[in-house]
C-alpha cells in the first residue's frame, strides 16, 4: 500500500491513477492539516482514511489483475524488506 500511496501522491506509476483517489487523498491531507495538534482524530479524518484505504486496494487490485503472479512478483521485488 505504501508503494501505491507513492504513486498516488506522485500522480504516476505503473497504472493511470484515477482522479478521485488523487482528490481523496488531498481530502484527507487537508483534514489531517486542519486538526489541532494534539487533538483526537474526528470522524471526517477516519472516514476520509477509510475511503483513502478503500480506494487504494481498488488500486493495487487493478495493478496486478491482468497478470497476477507476474505483478505480483514485480511489486514484490520493489518493495524493501524490513
Amino acid at each position: 500500500a505504501a508503494e501505491a500511496d507513492r504513486w498516488v501522491a506522485a500522480g504516476s506509476g505503473d497504472i493511470p491513477i484515477p482522479r478521485a483517489l488523487v482528490l481523496t487523498r488531498r481530502d484527507l491531507a487537508k483534514a489531517k492539516a486542519a486538526e489541532p495538534p494534539g487533538s483526537a482524530t474526528s470522524p471526517f479524518t477516519a472516514g476520509y482514511a477509510a475511503v483513502y484505504r478503500l480506494e487504494l486496494a481498488r488500486l493495487l487490485w487493478a495493478a496486478i489483475s491482468d497478470a497476477p503472479a507476474r505483478r505480483l512478483e514485480e511489486l514484490a521485488r520493489r518493495v524493501p524488506a524490513n
